[in-house]
């Protein structure tokens, strides 16, 4: 998309009923699952079931809006993050996937400076699925280090659910090991959190899809803490087991493929969806096998051509896929190109030199004119016996089983993709919102959302029992949240831990 800037790029403001509530959730969606015409407290998507409950469970309570992810395309008038101009990479590109992150971290900013501007009593919670939730990720990390406008004491609770930027080994409570019960909200005795008791399932894969170090990371995304600092423990990241977006299999290279080249199609127009993939996928072959000419494929003619892969095939495609890799240029095409026609070359003219000798030549002479038939039967014959003489007998044989080798370790290196229509059900289980709401997440056997919903709701009636309101909202806030004008946590006043035999309140 070129020209005007799309309306979802606008500043919003979140909406708050007459009163504060006592706890306002902040939600950032899937980007399947976002539209800038939803009105933002609408209950839509995977995470409107989550807050329904909450809203049910906590009347009165709770507000909410959900922020949509800001899809921005590569080439697009937005260019929130570009990539770094001393890279390989082209200069200035934008790149897509850390810009949306970008984009739609600076409009949860402006909206949760809204809340805590206009509701100084109120508390925030956030949740964030799929695409969103390394926005929240990022939000919350801004928090506990002190580098976005909100205070981590004015964040309650944070929820992550298949989070893409999820680092390996992370728990259900990052930065607390073995702990199942979130911390209390601050300022509150943690009465009904307490009664919260989170499973924290043993996950062997290597993180989400998009964490650093792999090879579908985006360089100029932000990486995901294991540790929260000031929010540990107020941090919760649900993965279900066997979700491979926010828990990759260790030898998953073609997952890698798959996502990079998912990450720069436009899904928002299916026509458009096709040619985007199309070309991404051909670009890929394409760099790979320039690659692997340059660097697996040794040998100056055809009997000397060896295959030695320094990388799986499948390794291979995933770093050629990835846009953020340094990828083959011009020369590098050139010399594969050299390379192959070095070793074609080199092998017809030991051909030819063995079978253009001076008694073929004069057999030729002698035949050719009489009987051209007879004439090409005898350089046939030549030819054959010249190429048995070049291309050794052991030669098809080996290169067969360097081929098979190759076609092996790429299906090992990817065993635990093997089974594609079950990956595709669960594909279809995550679309239909079925998995994070049916596999047991807690103790009692509540489903992810279902055990976010009562946590959430927990935290609000614990925020409630501090005081008997919350107060009206003050004047709109409008100032846009920038790298510049973000509003410093010292402007807000901490609410402090209750004293032995009192009641703890809420900032004022």
């Amino acid at each position: 998309m070129v020209g005007a800037v799309p309306a979802m790029h606008a500043n919003p403001v979140a909406p708050l009923s007459n009163t504060c509530p006592a706890l306002y959730v902040l939600a950032v969606q899937g980007a399947d699952q976002s539209s800038p015409d939803t009105p933002a407290d609408l209950d839509t998507g995977v995470l409107g079931t989550l807050l329904r409950s909450v809203t049910a469970q906590a009347p009165g309570l709770v507000q909410r809006a959900y922020v949509p992810y800001q899809h921005l395309d590569i080439g697009t008038d937005a260019p929130a993050v570009t990539r770094d101009p001393d890279s390989s990479t082209a200069t200035g590109a934008t790149d897509s996937y850390a810009a949306s992150i970008t984009a739609t971290l600076q409009r949860v900013d402006t909206m949760a400076s809204s809340v805590i501007a206009r509701c100084p009593r109120t508390l925030l919670a956030a949740a964030g699925y799929t695409d969103g939730a390394p926005v929240i990720a990022q939000f919350a990390h801004q928090a506990a280090t002190g580098t976005g406008p909100v205070p981590p004491d004015r964040i309650a609770g944070v929820a992550l659910f298949g989070d893409p930027g999820r680092p390996a080994g992370t728990t259900v409570l990052p930065g607390r090991p073995g702990q199942t019960t979130p911390d209390p909200a601050p300022g509150t005795t943690g009465t009904a959190v307490s009664a919260i008791n989170l499973l924290d399932p043993h996950l062997p894969g290597t993180g989400g899809v998009a964490v650093p170090g792999a090879a579908t990371v985006i360089s100029t995304a932000p990486s995901e803490p294991a540790d929260y600092e000031a929010l540990s423990g107020r941090v919760a990241q649900f993965c279900v087991p066997g979700d491979v977006t926010c828990d990759k299999p260790a030898h998953g290279a073609l997952l890698d493929v798959v996502a990079n080249i998912a990450r720069r199609g436009d899904f928002r127009d299916p026509v458009s969806a096709i040619g985007s993939i199309a070309d991404a996928l051909s670009a890929t072959v394409i760099n790979a096998g320039i690659t692997i000419v340059g660097n697996d494929l040794s040998g100056t003619s055809l009997d000397t051509v060896d295959y030695q892969p320094q990388e799986s095939i499948a390794q291979r495609l995933a770093d050629a896929s990835d846009p953020q890799a340094p990828q083959p240029g011009p020369n590098d095409a050139i010399a594969a190109l050299f390379k192959l026609g070095t070793i074609a070359f080199n092998t017809v003219v030991s051909v030819v030199t063995d079978v253009f000798t001076p008694d073929t030549i004069a057999a030729l002479a002698t035949v050719g004119l009489a009987d051209p038939v007879a004439a090409l039967g005898i350089l046939g014959t030549k030819l054959a016996g010249a190429v048995v003489q070049v291309v050794s007998p052991e030669m098809p044989v080996r290169l067969v089983d360097e081929a098979f080798q190759a076609i092996r370790d790429t299906v090992t290196d990817n065993s635990d993709l093997a089974n594609l229509d079950m990956v595709a059900q669960y594909s279809s289980a995550i679309a239909s919102q079925n998995t994070y709401g049916q596999v047991p997440a807690t103790t009692t056997g509540q489903p992810p959302l279902a055990a976010a919903a009562t946590w959430f709701a927990a935290l609000a009636h614990d925020i409630a029992s501090t005081r008997a309101s919350f107060g009206t909202p003050a004047a709109d806030f409008t100032t846009p949240v920038t790298a510049s004008s973000a509003p410093t946590t010292t402007g807000f006043p901490a609410p402090s831990a209750p004293s032995p035999g009192a009641t703890a309140v809420p900032p004022s």
